[in-house]
């Protein structure tokens, strides 16, 4: 199906695409030509049906008129309740208001400055209005059908469990209650309003040397995850005094707070820790730099001129001035929209990340009977807590014919608990109404495609999806960042700048890690090299309108045979020290060797027993081997 959309549309952003909401047409027996416009005795619902073959060509059109009657129905309107309902409600939408009138919001409600989800701008205030409504919302889906919390890009992976805290504080119910079923109400009702209260800190005041609505900042830093607070430190310690970071979960340490297995900072630290601990060795040391965090705090947009647009439940809307910017996002989880598993769509389906928090975080087992499709790292080390935890993990199912996880994850989070691995499989079906019942396995081919007659069955009330991460790089593109159609992530050179002046990327929103150390020494660079610009600033304006940087001046990298993804992928071959690359195996290869090379000359070699997808490679190389090259190719060799 992809192959044929880009015959209409070579640029289809594949990556972008939601596939969970498409369904079989509806198709119009009595009449002979489209369904359009409101029926009789239905104002406020409009049809669209019976649009056969000519729908795509015909849809500007479908749209137009559609629009025009829409406009006719709401100008002619006196109330809300002469629309299809009586029982809607209506409250501030944030997408659809302006800064002003959201700032203004945001003073009478301090709720409105928290975004929940963060795909399609909802504020917690958005959510407790839909609950609190006549006719409220009372399931996860519910809200969704009410604000679109939960339809966006990562398909509720991140706000599901703030929709759970939300849902369990007006209501008055267990989060876990919330889980039972997508479409059944849970009994009970709501017990009155909630009196919602914003922390703000003592030392809660404008940051920056600014004035008004727009505090100025050398290096502002986007994310407080491993990235961010690495990079900030490391531009703190460069020299730059005025460094700041944004955070929009309530406190640092971005995924890791969630990880609390161990085995972090072996390369760093030469010791194992949890991912808690990990994160605050860095939390720490900003502390002890006093480097200002500003948690529960959203960005909405980063311009190429370096103004960054957020907005907080405390401070409300601003816009920063940057000499330089680093972003460090992280990523997101697959979900299934990006799938196309065949089956129903009952409660009982999750990402193993949002599984992750659940059960680390809010002490909530999503089931005891469960599958896990992929063999990502987040779903093996899930294989093994969920067992921890007294469920059993029936198979863990992967598409591929090797593992996209670490090796030592496969020994301990599998092996180890009897837990079996079934390589060359996909989940084809999905059963239950309300709740998930249970999922069909079958065997693929070389082509990918599932076989017939290998089918089997596992009845099961929990499906964890670990099918792969992508960067987070909606801001990334606001700015104007050029980005890998490989990694997903920016393009950027050995300093971590992008193609936008003064931006920088470092972390999971650049490319995905296997380890946690190489993402702190990666944000080291970055944080480095932004603390480097903005100290030349006095001498250089930022770029208007997206202008980006020429690199003529650059080696460029390039991917060979066995390669995908190398970061970085341009090189400044003047100066001292060394140069960290990095790339992902494009399949599994024995016995093989890798190589960096320009033309016939080799300028490093590693062999390797074995290379695969799920083990990035690094390594270090001297500058001075980049002198007088156009460009460099990194390949498998056998």
């Amino acid at each position: 199906m992809t192959r044929l959309a880009k015959r209409s549309f070579p640029a289809l952003p594949v990556r972008a695409a939601i596939k969970n909401f498409s369904g079989i047409r509806a198709h119009e027996t009595t009449v002979s030509d489209f369904v359009l416009g409101e029926p009789e005795g239905v104002p406020g619902f409009f049809n669209a049906l019976g649009v056969e073959s000519p729908g795509l060509t015909s849809a500007p059109a479908i749209g137009e008129f559609l629009a025009e009657q829409v406009a006719a129905r709401l100008g002619a309107a006196k109330k809300p309740a002469e629309s299809i309902s009586d029982d809607v409600s209506y409250w501030p939408k944030t997408r659809e208001m302006t800064p002003e009138a959201l700032a203004e919001q945001v003073k009478k409600d301090p709720t409105y400055g928290r975004i929940i989800c963060r795909c399609e701008t909802v504020t917690e205030g958005e959510i407790r209005a839909a609950i609190r409504a006549r006719v409220g919302a009372r399931t996860l889906d519910g809200i969704k059908r009410r604000t679109r919390s939960g339809m966006g890009r990562c398909q509720g992976g991140f706000c599901t469990p703030r929709l759970l805290e939300i849902l369990s504080q007006e209501l008055g119910l267990p989060m876990e209650a919330f889980l039972e079923s997508r479409a059944k109400a849970p009994e009970g009702s709501v017990k009155g309003k909630v009196e919602v209260k914003v922390k703000v800190k003592e030392e809660g005041k404008e940051t920056g040397s600014g004035t008004g609505n727009s505090p100025a900042v050398d290096v502002l830093v986007i994310g407080a995850g491993p990235a961010g607070l690495a990079a900030a430190i490391a531009a703190r310690e460069a020299g730059c005094e005025n460094v700041l970071i944004l955070e929009r979960d309530d406190a640092p340490g971005g995924i890791l707070q969630q990880c609390i297995h161990n085995g972090f900072g072996l390369h760093r630290f030469k010791e194992e820790l949890t991912g808690p601990e990990y994160a605050h060795r860095f939390i720490d040391k900003v502390n002890e730099l006093k480097i200002p965090i500003e948690c529960r705090t959203m960005v909405l947009d980063v311009s190429a001129d370096h103004a960054v647009t957020t907005i907080s439940p405390v401070h409300g809307m601003r816009v920063f001035k940057a000499k330089s910017i680093v972003l460090a996002m992280g990523c997101r989880e697959r979900p299934r929209g990006a799938l196309l598993i065949p089956g129903t769509r009952p409660a009982g389906v999750f990402t193993a990340g949002t599984a992750q928090r659940l059960v680390n975080m809010e002490g909530i087992m999503p089931g005891k009977r469960v599958v896990i499709l992929g063999s990502g790292d987040i779903g093996l080390i899930m294989a093994r807590r969920m067992t921890f935890q007294g469920a059993k993990v029936l198979a863990c199912v992967e598409l591929m014919p090797y593992s996209s996880g670490l090796k030592r994850n496969i020994v301990q989070c599998l092996d180890d608990y009897g837990i079996p691995l079934l390589l060359s499989h996909t989940v084809v079906d999905i059963q239950g109404r309300d709740h998930l019942t249970g999922v069909t396995v079958a065997q693929v081919d070389d082509k990918r495609q599932p076989i017939p007659g290998t089918e089997q069955h596992f009845d099961c009330d929990t499906l964890l999806l670990s099918v792969g991460l992508l960067p987070e790089n909606e801001l990334s593109k606001t700015a104007g960042v050029a980005l890998s159609p490989v990694t997903g992530g920016a393009v950027v050179d050995d300093s971590m700048q992008t193609s936008v002046p003064g931006v920088f990327a470092c972390g999971n929103v650049l490319h995905v890690h296997d380890l946690v150390d190489y993402v702190s020494a990666e944000a080291e660079i970055a944080g480095r090299s932004a603390a480097a610009y903005a100290a030349d600033a006095q001498e250089r304006v930022p770029p208007a309108g997206g202008a980006q940087l020429v690199a003529t001046a650059y080696v460029q990298v390039k991917d060979g045979f066995g390669v995908r993804g190398t970061v970085p992928q341009r090189i400044n071959p003047e100066g001292d020290g060394k140069v960290a690359v990095s790339f992902r195996p494009a399949g599994v290869y024995k016995d093989a060797a890798w190589v960096v090379r320009a033309g016939d000359e080799v300028l490093c070699r590693r062999k390797s027993r074995i290379l695969t997808p799920g083990e990035s490679q690094r390594v270090e190389i001297d500058r001075a081997l980049f002198k007088g090259k156009d460009e460099v190719i990194v390949e498998v060799v056998k």
